[in-house]
């Protein structure tokens, strides 16, 4: 019978430490689900920071006070960057990183440091520490994102833009003040429901043209893209934004 030395055990029980707090490639979440990360990743990041279902004075969102819909936004922040250290972050291999995305981390930092400054310093921290996460999406989609799973990421952004529409139109709520007469969803400004809009007008009409192009990445019809198309831009012409000029 072979037997096993206490150094070996040792070292053993370090390798699995560190395969769970750095996992290899072939230990990978996205290895077995490689299209579908990036957007259940993104599009929960993108409502919990802008969807709104309550109106909050300014003071109180200055505070930094947190009521449920704050605890939501922070916990759908915790969940995605705990995702990211376990199921995708690796050691630093020596590699080159892109100019882009240095100058991606540099105004992150930037602007986090910048939130010790501020003179609402727990509301810009949160917002420093949500951006930091963003960023750090930003950077292992750069490096690990197929086309196959920005063209998911992009048909689902149709979708959760194209519902939000439907709520806006089924179900709307009282308007914001300064903002009457204006068309969004929920307690969303119109100027963010019109950026909203802006891109999914960009990425409806690049999806049509690849379609008709016969370009893979578009898998639904041209007539479902051409009316996806058409609701977003009347859509976003009713949020009367700065967007809805461009357009």
């Amino acid at each position: 019978m072979r037997s096993t030395s206490p150094a070996t055990t040792s070292d053993s029980r370090w390798r699995r430490a560190a395969g769970f707090l750095f996992p290899t490639r072939s230990q990978l979440w996205l290895r077995t689900n490689p299209t579908g990360w990036v957007a259940w990743t993104a599009l929960p990041l993108m409502v919990a920071s802008e969807f709104s279902l309550r109106r909050r004075s300014q003071n109180a969102a200055l505070s930094g006070a947190a009521d449920s819909a704050v605890v939501v936004e922070l916990v759908v922040y915790l969940a995605v960057a705990a995702f990211l250290v376990l199921s995708l972050v690796q050691p630093p291999n020596g590699r080159r990183i892109p100019a882009l995305l240095l100058v991606m981390w540099g105004f992150t930092l930037a602007m986090l440091l910048a939130a010790f400054w501020s003179p609402f310093p727990l509301l810009a921290t949160a917002r420093g520490a949500q951006l930091v996460v963003a960023a750090s999406l930003g950077h292992l989609v750069a490096r690990y994102a197929t086309a196959n799973a920005l063209s998911r990421l992009c048909h689902a952004y149709l979708i959760v833009v194209a519902v939000s529409v439907g709520i806006g139109l089924a179900l709307p709520f009282p308007p914001l003040p300064q903002a009457g007469g204006r068309f969004t969803w929920l307690y969303v400004h119109p100027n963010v429901s019109g950026t909203f809009l802006a891109i999914a007008v960009a990425i409806a009409l690049a999806l049509l043209l690849r379609r008709r192009a016969g370009v893979v990445g578009a898998p639904w019809g041209s007539s479902l893209y051409a009316f996806v198309l058409a609701v977003d831009v009347g859509a976003l012409l009713a949020t009367r934004s700065r967007g809805s000029l461009v357009a």
